[in-house]
């Protein structure tokens, strides 16, 4: 498996790609996925490279939390976030262990994507990892201390989030 930055030279690899979710599934193959405007995206290739593993986006934000304190509720930064935009494992890899490493293909990419966060956060001071999960991933992020956001959290969602779950994980908490 090679790790590499999306970048047009790969788009042909897109064309198998299927995840099970039209829009995971368009993102990739979509100028969005190279739109850094939206977030960077970075993906796992097969060995010959000709084939898309997994992948996932990332972009920067913030979690607001309400204030009741006052007359009217205040929405407050709460901290500095980096939101996972997307994140999909082709459905020829999901729920397969990746021999070498005894651990699923899901697994990995989330791991490898939360050690980047990490990695970036030595030069960009930021609390959280947001997220939007669909039903499907909910039980992934579960398994790596995510959780629904508090009744006093608020993302910002995209048009595409909505009818996912927003989600968290604090940095600070789990170190």
């Amino acid at each position: 498996m090679i790790s590499k930055h999306f970048t047009a030279e790969l788009s042909g690899c897109t064309e198998k790609f299927i995840c099970g979710n039209d829009y995971l599934d368009y993102f990739i193959k979509s100028n969005l996925a190279l739109d850094e405007a939206i977030g960077k995206t970075y993906v796992y290739l097969t060995e010959d490279h000709k084939e898309i593993i997994g992948y996932y986006n990332i972009s920067t934000g913030s979690l607001q939390g309400i204030d009741q304190s006052t007359e009217t509720p205040l929405k407050l930064k709460i901290g500095g976030a980096v939101h996972i935009n997307a994140l999909a494992i082709s459905e020829n890899y999901q729920g397969k262990v990746i021999s070498e490493a005894d651990t699923l293909y899901a697994d990995f990419l989330l791991d490898d994507c939360i050690q980047r966060i990490r990695a970036l956060r030595k030069d960009v001071g930021f609390e959280f990892i947001t997220l939007a999960s669909t039903r499907a991933g909910y039980k992934l992020y579960k398994r790596f201390g995510f959780d629904e956001l508090e009744d006093d959290m608020r993302l910002a969602p995209e048009k595409d989030e909505l009818g996912c779950l927003p989600m968290y994980l604090s940095l600070d908490w789990e170190e």
